[in-house]
């Protein structure tokens, strides 16, 4: 197999383990064999860029990000390549989907931005984990209502039980229509990015960039928001512990995310 130019992984669930940390210093080893081959390895994740840079701080500079599924593309170089912003539109009729129909909220309406993390007040008492977590971890503001936000949001995300959070996205891709593109990661929890924003679209547009190929791309995942990405790949794994569509659909990572599976991985590719 021809060494991939691009090496994209999704976090939770994929690249780090179940305490959601992962090995500095195993991962520091297989980055420098990559970037010595003048392969780039990307973090392609839900999470908001603002997380991403502080849980790979020691990192910055030698890698890409495409953040909040796609919504927001950084190169190593600092570079912002893309911000594809969820309008207002979009956002107030995903709520008002809630809010009219019943669901029950497990975890709080969140709003990624490219500097903040946003949560309404009206939903700070809904889980007190998350909103120390978020505080902690995401340059939390609360604010009133959405019109309040000023700067551009890439993502929204919230949770329900697993069954609500899958009549949710039933109704809300019917709903909402070309106002927005409605994923999952799974568990409940549900993402709202703009319209043809995912990460294999925001892989895509990496590549271009670096005037890479389809087939210089691999790529690990482990939830449905995966999916797109792992179909765009030439060289696509599915994590054992993951989601059985995808297990269904590609050939597996050589261990799960709590033994550095993406790792052993791309250390076998180098060595091949």
């Amino acid at each position: 197999m021809t060494i991939p130019k691009l090496v994209a992984s999704d976090l939770d669930g994929t690249f780090m383990d179940a305490q959601g940390e992962y090995n500095h210093a195993y991962f520091d080893q297989v980055l420098t064999e990559l970037n010595a081959k003048g392969t780039h390895f990307v973090v392609s994740t839900g999470r908001a860029l603002v997380n991403v840079e502080r849980v790979f701080a020691p990192f910055l500079g030698r890698i890409d990000i495409v953040s909040n599924n796609g919504g927001i593309i950084k190169l190593a170089d600092g570079t912002i390549l893309d911000i594809h912003p969820v309008s207002k539109e979009a956002m107030k009729a995903a709520l008002a989907l809630i809010d009219n129909h019943g669901f029950k909220l497990h975890r709080a309406v969140s709003f990624a931005g490219l500097k903040h993390q946003y949560m309404l007040n009206r939903h700070e008492d809904i889980n007190p984990e998350q909103l120390e977590f978020m505080s902690e971890n995401f340059s939390l503001r609360l604010v009133e209502t959405i019109d309040e936000i000023k700067e551009p949001i890439a993502k929204m995300t919230f949770g329900f039980s697993e069954a609500d959070g899958e009549a949710y996205i039933e109704l809300a891709r019917r709903e909402i229509g070309d106002l927005g593109h409605v994923t999952t990661s799974g568990y409940g929890s549900v993402d709202v990015v703009a319209l043809d924003v995912n990460k294999a679209a925001g892989l895509k547009r990496l590549a271009d960039a670096y005037a890479f190929e389809r087939g210089d791309l691999a790529a690990f995942g482990d939830g449905l928001n995966d999916i797109e990405m792992l179909h765009y790949a030439r060289h696509p794994y599915a994590m054992p512990n993951g989601d059985q569509e995808l297990l269904n659909l590609f050939p597996q990572a050589l261990a799960d995310n709590n033994h550095a599976g993406v790792l052993k991985t791309i250390e076998s590719i180098l060595k091949n």
